[in-house]
């Protein structure tokens, strides 16, 4: 499937907080590989997600650059609106 027939996803800050705690990312994976989705990012989105890990009951479980480097891994299925 070409990028531009591929299922457009948006992730929910919950389910992010959640796959990375569980170290459960890997979900994606069979999906991004076959590129049958690409997941939409926007600022909003990101801003979300890092206000969300900083929360004290929440920063325990990420390190400083967590939230980047997952960025980064994902970084060739994402795109940004």
């Amino acid at each position: 499937m070409s990028k531009n027939k591929s299922l457009k996803v948006i992730i929910d800050t919950n389910l992010w907080v959640s796959f990375i705690i569980s170290n459960k990312l890997n979900i994606l994976d069979p999906f991004l590989y076959s590129e049958k989705i690409r997941i939409l990012f926007s600022e909003e989105l990101i801003s979300e997600i890092q206000q969300t890990i900083r929360k004290p009951k929440l920063s325990k479980y990420f390190g400083p650059d967590t939230f980047n480097e997952m960025l980064v891994v994902f970084d060739p299925y994402i795109d940004f609106v």
